[in-house]
């Protein structure tokens, strides 16, 4: 019988229990809910994933009101969400409360890695480390004045906040699977739907409402982060303020203002004209262009640490994307600013036709509104999943007995389908025998029955052994799985996991196939494959590892195909 330790599963990286997850369904019957609780405006999002990259099937983005937005916040998110209700969601948080860092450690244990990343934290929080959910992941490992040390980023956000993020949803009807910060959203949208924007040193802005989330990633992995309290909203509320121009006083509402802002973008500051409420534009452009300038002196100040404190070459290309980033101009008056690279960051244009949602319902919108529930989908948890941790390690509960459930099937189908076919080989020996006696009868029929009644009695028993001899001979696989967990790269995705016994009643090793996918990544998919190639061979479960296949697949996600066959002891 095949048996597994629970305690020793929950150990399996998260990353290889969602991959798994969900493997005994077909792709149609999965798909990934995100959602973004913005500051004024709620998003959702509806993923299905493919074959060949994630299908945005719908996107649905309600507006909040511009005051007095928290009364009305509960009852428009349960109209946002309620075609999904019961349906587990992946969630994207934000603002001042969502602090992420980039350390540096020296070499330690894993284990170890977590509370050093407590005491080197909890002097940079605006709030008790005690009270703080953690995460956090080592990226690698780095040289710094010659000392080889880890590379570790970490997100924190305050428990008692967090359950207020998570109550809003679950009273909608929602059940909230995990939890990422809208940065890392955000930027794994990048990552998997156009690996080649991710490459090199490239600035990420987050242009929302109310704050703005920059960070610079080198080659995929985060180097530096910065959370600018200013948004988009500012702009508005600048041009509330009562002025004086050649016709008179004039005060704008936020309505009006909002108005404004969204049918004129970034104003020239000698801008000719007047606006429908009757202000000059250039008085529009004195009120608005402050909050624009501070945000672009916040931004110039990140691109020039980067390149004099930390010694890089400089940024190659800045991606806007967020409410903001609608703003009109505003990618033309960020390059003028700068003097760098700057696009406007929309990924719904970037998937294919096909894998684009038929409109966005409510309210039109582009795609960059959408940035953050989309990249929740696309995570799922399987990084930097800042959930609390009672509530992850019900997921994780959940995870293994799901995986509990296809291994013993697995294992199950192959004893089954072996009886089925010595069952078959049985029925096959019977009849010939039942030929050979009436043969026989005419002849001898006494000893001839005695003998064919004997011959069928040692053949049913060893068919008997072979299956019993079967069902006995199983690898230890909670140890099996814990030790391909442990060996998997970062970028891999394990699609199918195939094992098969030996065949006679000898004995030996069990042969396992593997099928997966190496996602495209800062490090060569080649390499990436030949180190988990190596990796199996050294361990000491896997034996006989070969490469079978291995083919670069085009599609919406660079991606390489590989199947591997070992056996096991």
């Amino acid at each position: 019988m095949v048996t597994f330790d629970l305690s020793t599963l929950r150990r399996i990286p998260d990353r290889v229990l969602a991959s798994l997850e969900g493997r005994g369904a077909s792709h149609h019957a999965r798909r990934w809910l995100g959602i973004d609780v913005g500051a004024r405006a709620l998003k959702l999002v509806d993923v299905v994933p493919t074959p060949t990259g994630p299908h945005v099937v719908e996107a649905r983005l309600m507006e909040r009101p511009l005051s007095d937005g928290h009364q009305l916040l509960e009852a428009q998110v349960a109209t946002l969400v309620a075609p999904y209700r019961g349906a587990g969601v992946h969630m994207a948080v934000s603002g001042p409360d969502v602090v992420v860092r980039r350390l540096v450690l020296p070499l330690m244990s894993h284990e170890e890695v977590r509370e050093a990343v407590k005491w080197q934290v909890k002097d940079e929080l605006p709030f008790s480390v005690e009270e703080a959910v953690l995460e956090c992941e080592v990226l690698g490992e780095v040289w710094e004045q010659e000392i080889k040390k880890l590379d570790v980023v970490v997100a924190a956000v305050p428990a008692t906040w967090l359950k207020a993020q998570l109550s809003l949803v679950e009273r909608a009807g929602l059940h909230v699977m995990s939890v990422t910060p809208a940065l890392f959203a955000s930027w794994q949208v990048v990552q998997m739907l156009t690996p080649a924007s991710a490459q090199g040193h490239v600035l990420l802005v987050e242009f929302g409402a109310e704050r703005t989330c920059a960070a610079i990633f080198k080659d995929g992995q985060l180097r530096l982060s910065r959370d600018l309290a200013v948004g988009s909203h500012h702009v508005t509320t600048a041009m509330t303020e009562l002025i004086v121009g050649d016709t008179g006083a004039i005060e704008l509402n936020l309505e009006q203002a909002e108005g404004v802002k969204c049918r004129y973008g970034v104003l020239e500051a000698d801008a000719q004209g007047r606006t429908d409420e009757g202000m000059e534009l250039s008085l529009a452009a004195s009120l608005m262009r402050p909050v624009l300038e501070r945000l672009l002196t916040e931004l110039s100040r990140l691109a020039d640490f980067y390149k004099v404190q930390m010694g890089e070459p400089g940024i190659d290309r800045v991606l806007v994307t967020g409410g903001g980033a609608e703003l009109k101009h505003l990618p033309e008056f960020l390059h003028e600013g700068l003097g760098l690279v700057v696009e406007r960051y929309d990924p719904l244009a970037t998937l294919p036709a096909g894998k684009r949602p038929p409109r966005v319902e409510h309210e039109a919108a582009a795609g960059g509104r959408l940035m953050s529930a989309l990249g929740a989908a696309l995570n799922h948890g399987q990084w930097m999943n800042v959930m609390l941790p009672e509530a992850k390690e019900a997921r994780q509960r959940r995870q293994v007995l799901g995986l509990l459930r296809r291994v013993s099937m697995w294992v199950g189908g192959g004893i089954v389908a072996t009886a089925v076919i010595l069952q078959g080989i049985g029925w096959g020996i019977q009849a010939q025998v039942a030929r050979q006696e009436r043969e026989w009868e005419a002849r001898e029929p006494a000893f001839l029955h005695a003998k064919a009644q004997e011959a069928e009695r040692q053949r049913l028993e060893q068919a008997v052994a072979a299956i019993q001899g079967l069902e006995d001979h199983e690898p230890v696989w909670d140890g099996v799985l814990k030790e391909l967990g442990r060996l998997m790269p970062s970028n891999a995705r394990l699609l199918e996991l195939d094992a098969s016994a030996p065949a006679g009643e000898g004995g030996g090793p069990v042969e396992l196939h593997l099928k997966g996918l190496l996602l495209f990544s800062g490090m060569s998919v080649q390499d990436s494959l030949s180190t988990f190639l190596g990796a199996l061979e050294e361990s000491v479960l896997f034996r006989e590892v070969q490469l079978l296949s291995s083919d670069m697949q085009a599609g919406a996600v660079s991606q390489v195909s590989f199947e591997i066959r070992c056996t096991v002891e």
